[in-house]
């Protein structure tokens, strides 16, 4: 789907009918401080904000700040799926705590979920993921596999927008007295607008410092 597309869904969530003048304006406020974000995911969040104002408006409330710590526990409460829970939890928090009623959201806490283990045997090795980068035939692609494997980041919001200037790479010597080439990964803001620390690469980071070096755009995204 396109942005403009993913636009026109916002303009519809800011002029639905099913909400008060005053919560149509308060969400297109909102909206506006949502920087950093991407247009879909901003999609996402005043949908899930949407949806609770209209079950405010169902129960007699006009405004969102007419909302009590009551509205927000029994509509948290229809929602089912612990997934969905903590997705509505957490957007209708932020949203309180950007239009400073944080009193009604600041008790709620996202409810732990259950992950299921992933048995060694269904994991790639390193090995393999070498393999699978190379098969790429590409050096961009290969280097930007390798690195999103060890460093385990987000590949949209986080590895694809690393800059040259971003890693950082340095000698160490190892607990044999080796010489170690590491190369530390400083990220911008992660998904959320959240502060992620870096990370620093060693598997891989010979791949990655021989792509930064031989570069074809200096001063450019390490990934195109």
């Amino acid at each position: 789907m396109s942005e403009l597309r993913f636009q026109k869904q916002i303009e519809n969530v800011l002029e639905a009918e099913t909400l008060t003048s005053e919560m149509r304006e308060k969400l297109s406020e909102w909206e506006k401080t949502l920087h950093n974000v991407k247009v879909r995911t901003s999609v996402i969040y005043l949908v899930v904000v949407k949806k609770f104002g209209e079950y405010l408006v169902e129960n007699g409330k006009r405004k969102f700040k007419e909302a009590e710590k009551m509205d927000v526990d029994t509509y948290l409460s229809t929602i089912k799926k612990e997934s969905t829970h903590n997705n509505v939890l957490i957007l209708v928090k932020r949203f309180y705590t950007d239009i400073e009623k944080v009193e009604v959201v600041k008790h709620l806490k996202a409810k732990p979920i259950d992950l299921k283990s992933i048995p060694p045997s269904q994991l790639l090795t390193p090995d393999e993921v070498v393999k699978l980068a190379s098969a790429t035939g590409d050096q961009e692609y290969k280097t930007a596999i390798l690195t999103l494997y060890e460093c385990a980041a987000r590949v949209e919001v986080e590895v694809l927008k690393l800059k040259l200037g971003d890693v950082v790479f340095s000698s160490v010597r190892d607990k044999d007295g080796n010489h170690l080439l590491i190369a530390t990964t400083h990220f911008g803001n992660s998904k959320g607008n959240i502060k992620k620390e870096p990370v620093t690469l060693s598997m891989f980071a010979s791949e990655l410092k021989a792509w930064v070096e031989n570069h074809p755009m200096r001063n450019q995204s390490i990934y195109s």
